[in-house]
């Protein structure tokens, strides 16, 4: 079982990639948050379990700041399903469309750090 930090649900976690890569869906994150995720029952056997996790809509290439680099990410993967890359999926609908551009490209210049 996956525990976040207040004000986050999680609603469904799968082991992908061979175990490798824990993916979390989860209700009442908030665009430029920051949450301690512990993972310890969830994956067995790993070590330390605890890690924080920035929240930033439209930073698709996970570099904690939405900029033209995310933006042309956005349009490379226009009209593909989200499948393909979750993290373009900027509004969660399953597939990648101009809506998910428009909404990146409204939050450029955002950032987020976790202390």
């Amino acid at each position: 079982q996956v525990v976040i930090s207040v004000g986050v649900t999680p609603v469904n976690e799968t082991l992908i990639n061979g175990g490798r890569t824990l993916l979390i869906d989860v209700t009442g994150s908030a665009d430029l948050g920051c949450y301690d995720i512990d993972i310890s029952g969830s994956v067995p056997g790993i070590g330390d379990a605890t890690c924080k996790v920035a929240t930033l809509a439209g930073d698709t290439n996970d570099d904690q700041l939405v900029s033209s680099l995310d933006r042309a990410q956005l349009k490379a993967g226009s009209g593909k399903p989200a499948s393909a890359n979750p993290r373009i999926d900027v509004n969660s609908d399953g597939s990648v469309t101009s809506l998910d551009r428009a909404l990146g490209k409204a939050k450029s210049g955002n950032s987020v750090t976790c202390p």
